[in-house]
């Protein structure tokens, strides 16, 4: 048996953790477009936390950074959305239910 295959593959978990982080980032990013924010608001957010918008150049502590960053901003966004609501049908007409 090889040496190598008796010694924990600390770089595979961290490659896997590392891909969870930026799947994550990418999936409050698309979250926040949904939301109403246009890409370069996104990307300011994410700029002004980690100094840049390229995901795959952050440090895992710079991912968790932006994450919790995005995660806060989509909470905000989902507590205004929540407060806004469609006028009643007939509202334009006068010929409310």
């Amino acid at each position: 048996m090889s040496k190598w295959r008796d010694r924990p593959c600390a770089a595979g978990v961290t490659s896997r953790v590392r891909k969870e982080k930026i799947k994550a980032v990418e999936s409050l990013r698309k979250a926040l477009k949904e939301a109403g924010y246009y890409s370069f608001q996104v990307d300011e957010i994410i700029r002004e936390v980690a100094g840049d918008t390229e995901v795959s150049d952050m440090s895992d502590t710079q991912l968790d950074e932006v994450a919790a960053a995005l995660q806060r901003t989509l909470d905000f966004a989902q507590i205004c959305l929540k407060g806004i609501k469609p006028p009643p049908l007939g509202y334009a007409t006068g010929q409310e239910n």
